[in-house]
């Protein structure tokens, strides 16, 4: 989705209404299509023929503007608006498969119960992996997952947050590790004399 402004546009306020607009509008024909990204790219142009793209990346296949829109404010800094913007695009990359959602749940009606606030804490903390990975980087924000390795410093592996859950369950050891090392003693080789080969 795209749009040419018949006037220069430099006001932040402007530029997060446009942003909102056509952000909406790509996910409703993501939705009709069954369809959802992960990454969605905010582009401008400015009046002396320069361009600047934002990147918003979240942590699942989604086709809900709300998800890209808070990302987005959390990177609004980044805009340099120049002179004036004249075109600005709003355009998904990797579009993928999506299970349709029920968006309408009323969850004030129901009470205490445990599946769907446990639905409601996996969904705040995907918005929350996605706005700290948008902050600190992709590549900082990691899971420690179990790793099978004799080498007690390998039985942990770093994955991404962004591309899977916690580990939530670890394997037990067969063997519980000392709680006491004792300390090294060295090596010493008796000679005896009744014994020509030593």
């Amino acid at each position: 989705q795209s749009i040419r402004l018949p006037e220069p546009v430099g006001l932040i306020s402007d530029i997060i209404k446009l942003f909102e607009k056509l952000t909406k509008a790509t996910c409703v024909h993501l939705r009709n299509m069954n369809k959802g990204t992960r990454i969605l790219n905010f582009q401008i142009h400015r009046t002396d023929n320069t361009k600047q793209v934002i990147q918003l990346i979240t942590s699942e296949i989604t086709s809900k503007p709300e998800s890209f829109i808070i990302l987005f404010k959390s990177k609004i800094h980044q805009i340099k608006a120049g002179f004036g913007i004249t075109f600005i695009r709003v355009y998904a990359e990797k579009i993928e498969n999506a299970f349709p959602t029920q968006d309408n749940l009323q969850i004030n009606n129901l009470g205490n119960d445990t599946t769907i606030h446990q639905i409601l804490k996996k969904e705040e903390y995907k918005n929350l992996i996605s706005r700290l990975s948008n902050q600190i980087g992709f590549d900082s924000l990691t899971h420690l997952h179990p790793n099978q390795s004799h080498i007690p410093e390998n039985n942990v592996r770093k994955v991404s947050a962004v591309y899977s859950s916690p580990k939530l369950s670890w394997p037990l050891t067969p063997y519980e590790r000392p709680l006491l090392i004792f300390k090294p003693e060295k090596i010493i080789t008796i000679k005896y004399k009744n014994f020509p080969y030593l």
